[in-house]
């Protein structure tokens, strides 16, 4: 058997065109204060341009969902590496883009996926490539998306 994702046949990332206004795009966040209003504001911009925000409570399904061209994206903030890093290696070996925010910008990850998960809280956005670029633009800085006041 060659390598891939499997789901009774070998399944790719289909998705490579913005969807018009059908796309779904999960948020899986932390749990500091100024994640959870970010994560409401983020999701209904995310939804008005791209169609749907959801969020599932289970950030490596979601990731998965990605893969398995159930979700179009997923934005996470503010987990653990073992939330997110099962459903990375499957994103990966699908097809789909994975890119970090890292001091101020989003940039995409082409290192090993042992090295992205060695720290946790990352910031880290999936997709297919049809919505990546146009959804990092949107996002920007998630702390942005806060309506908390910065001490």
């Amino acid at each position: 058997m060659e390598n891939g994702v499997y789901e009774n046949e070998k399944i790719h990332i289909l998705n490579s065109e913005v969807l018009g206004g059908r796309a779904m795009i999960s948020i899986a966040r932390g749990r500091e204060l100024w994640m959870k209003s970010a994560s409401y504001n983020v999701r209904k911009e995310l939804g008005m341009v791209f169609g749907g925000g959801t969020s599932y409570g289970c950030c490596a399904l979601e990731i998965a969902y990605v893969a398995a061209n159930r979700l179009d994206g997923v934005l996470t903030f503010g987990l653990n590496s073992y939330d997110y890093g099962a459903g990375l290696f499957l994103v990966k070996a699908a097809g789909g883009m994975i890119s970090v925010f890292e001091s101020g910008v989003w940039s995409p990850w082409s290192a090993s996926l042992k090295e992205l998960c060695t720290e946790h809280g990352k910031t880290i956005f999936v997709s297919h490539a049809g919505i990546h670029a146009e959804a990092l633009a949107l996002i920007g800085d998630p702390r942005a998306w806060s309506d908390e006041v910065a001490e």
